[in-house]
């Protein structure tokens, strides 16, 4: 197991999110449709909205992993490849989870302007995670929480600059 870099983990994000919208759609759809868009409708949709994504994210807690890094075999762990302990995972779930829960604090006191928080929180969880490009192949959130994403693969080595068997003498 090593550590993953941006590569793989935007395409298991990408996973994650295909399944999201697909879990959300339908029931969020259905329930504007129901109770229109005014505050008992947004409240409704926004409510059952946060749960599911609630509920779906939490994997990352329970089992260190979502389905979209399941599918590649990746898992959340402390730096050094360890088990991270259900604190650690705990915390960097809330810290990525914090704009839904914003964004159902914003329905609740039907304060628009609360929203833009959860804006601010999406983007700075968005720059977080672009930091797993650096050579640690740690996003800014893996460091705060002393996390990492692992999964299989190998180090890349280099390549070699010369001839890989000695040379055999000619006579």
């Amino acid at each position: 197991m090593v550590r993953q870099g941006m590569g793989m983990r935007i395409v298991a994000g990408i996973i994650d999110g295909i399944l999201q919208f697909v879990i959300l759609f339908v029931p969020v759809m259905a329930l504007v449709l129901v109770f229109g868009n005014g505050y008992v409708g947004r409240l409704i949709s926004t409510t059952v909205a946060v749960a599911l994504v609630g509920a779906y994210t939490s994997l990352e807690y329970f089992r260190a992993q979502t389905p979209g890094k399941m599918m590649f075999k990746m898992i959340v762990t402390n730096q050094d490849g360890s088990v991270a302990s259900k604190d650690q995972l705990l915390k960097r779930w809330l810290f990525k989870f914090s704009p839904s829960i914003v964004a159902l604090i914003a329905a609740i006191a039907a304060v628009q302007q609360i929203g833009y928080l959860g804006n601010a929180l999406s983007l700075l969880i968005l720059i977080s995670a672009l930091m797993c490009a650096r050579a640690s192949r740690l996003a800014l959130h893996d460091e705060w929480f002393g996390t990492a994403v692992y999964g299989p693969g190998t180090e890349p080595v280099g390549f070699p600059v010369g001839p890989t068997t000695p040379p055999t003498p000619t006579a």
